[in-house]
């Protein structure tokens, strides 16, 4: 009976090994798989908080450029080409009461709006005025180029005829307007 005590036991030991044998080669691909699964879900959990840093950085910019105190925000504005024209006889209907002649305006022009290659949408405006004296020409061209006004407006080029005398004369103002 002793023999058959130490051959249950054999027995039984062989079982056992032969039962995790058996679990491990089938559960041996479940756990790879378990394994790659907890690989992925780290490197997406990486990702995911990588692009989360690049939003908050993108968002904290998009703010710092839609606040007021920020020079880019005059180029976030939209533009209608009615204000703009009001705008620009506004400021020289405010000059007539002033001494030194009167500006008058021949034309406003606008070009279409289109996208350049630094992306801003860009518009040409030309104004051809004809002012009094050289001292008008530049008040005007210092208010449309005024780094504090509402439109930022710049000169491609500029020329003016050189009068000596007092009378008026005509020019044209050549103005870019970019918009993004």
């Amino acid at each position: 009976m002793a023999f058959l005590d130490k051959n249950n036991k054999f027995v039984s030991y062989l079982i056992i090994l032969l039962s995790l044998f058996i679990v491990v080669l089938v559960t041996r691909v479940q756990i790879m798989t378990l394994q790659e699964n907890l690989d992925v879900k780290e490197i997406k959990t990486n990702e995911l908080n990588d692009k989360k840093e690049q939003r908050d950085d993108l968002d904290r910019i998009k703010a710092k450029l839609k606040s007021d105190d920020s020079k880019v925000g005059k180029y976030l504005t939209a533009f209608n080409e009615d204000e703009l024209i009001d705008y620009i006889y506004s400021y020289i209907e405010s000059t007539l009461s002033t001494e030194g002649g009167i500006t008058e305006v021949k034309n406003i022009s606008f070009t279409e709006w289109e996208k350049n290659e630094i992306w801003f949408t860009e518009s040409n405006i030309i104004i051809k005025l004809r002012v009094p004296n050289v001292e008008k020409m530049k008040n005007i061209l210092d208010f449309l180029t005024d780094s504090e006004s509402k439109y930022n407006f710049f000169v491609d080029s500029f020329t003016y005829p050189n009068v000596d005398t007092e009378s008026s004369f005509n020019i044209t103002i050549p103005l870019r307007v970019l918009y993004k």
